[in-house]
Formats: structure tokens, C-alpha cells, sequence
């Protein structure tokens, strides 16, 4: 079991309930998470919310789309991943090329459902790469 799964599971054996909303990560009842769980929470947000949406049609299809346009290569750094060819567009995300659904600052590139597809994908290209081994002596 990886670090989010018995993660997910220690909230839930403590009675807490979790949801994405976008690149928000929502737990309810807030009494319920120890000082020590809600720490945990907060430096896994990133990995929570990637987890509980990758069974959102708007993800599964970019997660396909990266990985088929990125294949894992040994050695190589991790690109920049893209769901489209061309994607740029004036305004929209530079991975799958749609508008941003809100307002923003300006230093997003990417769209939610494009963040949270080109993590997952990110957590399969480092954990699938060849590690070079250290020589002994």
C-alpha cells in the first residue's frame, strides 16, 4: 500500500470524510483529524487530490493522453506533460489548450483536471524510472 492509500485509510478508520474540489482538499468532521493527521493532510495535498480524482472522466482521459504522449524513458528528465500536440492557447492551459474555468494570477499553466492528471502521471515516471545503482567499493 503507498503513503496516500494508508493515508486515505487512516482518515477513514478515524471517522473522517475526504473530497477534492478542484485544488481544494476537503475533510469533514474537522474535529475528527488529530493535530498530527491534519499535518499529514496538508503535506499530502497534492497526492490527495490526485487520488480521489483519478477516476474523473475530465482526468482519466488527460492521464491517457500524457502518458501515450510521453512514454517513460530510462534516464531521461521528466517533461513537461502535455494531454495535446499543439496545445497552447492565448488564456487557456498549456497542456490541454481550454480556457481556465476561473480567474487566476496569471502564473497557472495548467487547467485542474490537466494539474491533477500530470501529477499522477509524474508519480508513475519517477516511481517506474531506472534508478542508476551505487557501485560497491
Amino acid at each position: 500500500m503507498n503513503a496516500v492509500a494508508a493515508l486515505i485509510e487512516q482518515l477513514q478508520n478515524s471517522g473522517v470524510e475526504l473530497r477534492a474540489d478542484g485544488d481544494r482538499l476537503g475533510y469533514h468532521p474537522q474535529e475528527a483529524l488529530t493535530p498530527v493527521l491534519l499535518e499529514e493532510t496538508k503535506r499530502q495535498k497534492w497526492a490527495l487530490l490526485a487520488h480521489l480524482s483519478a477516476a474523473d472522466p475530465a482526468v482519466v482521459w488527460r492521464v491517457e493522453a500524457m502518458r501515450a504522449r510521453h512514454p517513460h524513458e530510462s534516464g531521461r528528465a521528466a517533461p513537461f506533460f502535455t494531454a495535446r500536440t499543439r496545445p497552447s492557447r492565448r488564456g487557456g492551459c498549456h497542456s490541454c489548450g481550454e480556457p481556465f474555468e476561473s480567474q487566476h494570477d496569471g502564473l497557472v499553466v495548467r487547467c485542474i483536471p490537466c494539474r491533477h492528471a500530470a501529477y499522477l502521471v509524474l508519480m508513475d515516471w519517477l516511481t517506474n524510472r531506472d534508478v542508476p545503482q551505487k557501485k560497491e567499493g
